[in-house]
């Protein structure tokens, strides 16, 4: 992202406000971490159960993952890049595109994984 999406740069001539490379890393990390701690543990119930509609309007998620969800958006995932005055924290949004990334990355690996 520094060098390639040009973070590096933003952050030096000062576009991303008081954004900083140990921000970024800190952010950067968290988003790891729930990946890892959170998504992980449920991609397989997610893979095998999957998602279905019921009675033709109601989607019945797998087991885990409406608390998952619920914990993502309370962790503030959802508004990475929300202006303030709403409650978000106004970040680039490729900070949430790698976040994102590393999520749905993670949920190919799985399901990659399971099938050899």
């Amino acid at each position: 992202m520094k060098h390639v999406a040009g973070l590096g740069s933003g952050l030096a001539a000062g576009r991303f406000g008081d954004l900083s490379e140990d921000l970024v890393e800190a952010v950067l990390s968290e988003a790891g971490r729930f990946a890892d701690a959170e998504v992980a543990p449920l991609g397989e119930i997610g893979d095998t159960m999957g998602a279905r509609l019921v009675e033709g309007h109601s989607v019945v998620t797998p087991e885990g993952w409406a608390d998952l969800y619920r914990a993502w958006a309370q962790g503030g995932w959802n508004a990475l890049t929300a202006p303030e005055e709403f409650g978000g924290q106004a970040l680039p949004h490729m900070l949430l595109v790698a976040h994102l990334r590393d999520v749905e990355f993670l949920r190919h690996g799985l399901r990659h994984r399971r099938r050899r």
